[in-house]
């Protein structure tokens, strides 16, 4: 029996946050066919989840203002702020 089988669905994925990186969900979802088909489920979401997390709006503009000039586009920071 998968003791994650008792847990409601927003209980097995806030573990699936909270585990973070993929070497630590791998073994939970390997051992438990319940997590692997949550992970399978939300796995978009929990992606959305720690990518917020990591970056901030200042950041996301700044990366995308260093990848712009990287590449040699020309803008005065409108239509990157839009993005």
């Amino acid at each position: 029996m998968d003791p994650f089988n008792m847990l409601p669905p927003e209980i097995q994925v806030q573990i699936l946050i909270w585990l973070r990186f993929k070497r630590y969900i791998l073994p939970l979802v390997q051992a438990s066919p319940v997590m692997l088909e949550q992970y399978s489920i939300s796995k978009a979401y929990i992606t959305r989840v720690l990518l917020a997390s990591d970056l901030d709006d200042d950041s996301l503009y700044f990366n995308a203002d260093v990848y712009a000039s990287d590449i040699g586009f020309k803008d005065d920071g409108a239509l990157l702020r839009q993005l």
